[in-house]
């Protein structure tokens, strides 16, 4: 995450300009098609889920950006919530196998 997102974490989404909700939006895809990638890998569940929100958020970052109403957090909250629950359970999957 580049030094002006970690800065921007520490508002909350709504109160970000559109041009660092874009950066938000932009990284959060990057790392949810990362996440894909891994999910199918390990033939998760949440792949295909993940998969529809990146495609979401790539298709639609320059509107959700723009858009102050509560739909836009909302879908970065769940890419966020499937990618932190993803990580977890791999986690724990890596520390059951040592």
């Amino acid at each position: 995450m580049s030094k002006n997102l970690e800065i921007y974490s520490q508002k909350p989404f709504s109160k970000l300009t559109v041009d660092q909700r874009d950066q938000v939006l932009q990284e959060i895809s990057k790392r949810s098609h990362y996440v894909v990638l891994l999910a199918r890998t390990f033939k998760d569940r949440r792949g295909k889920t993940m998969e529809k929100l990146s495609s979401k958020i790539d298709a639609e970052r320059a509107e959700l950006a723009a858009d102050y109403s509560d739909e836009p957090a909302k879908v970065v909250y769940r890419a966020l919530e499937l990618m932190d629950d993803f990580d977890r359970d791999m986690m724990s999957e890596t520390e059951t196998r040592h």
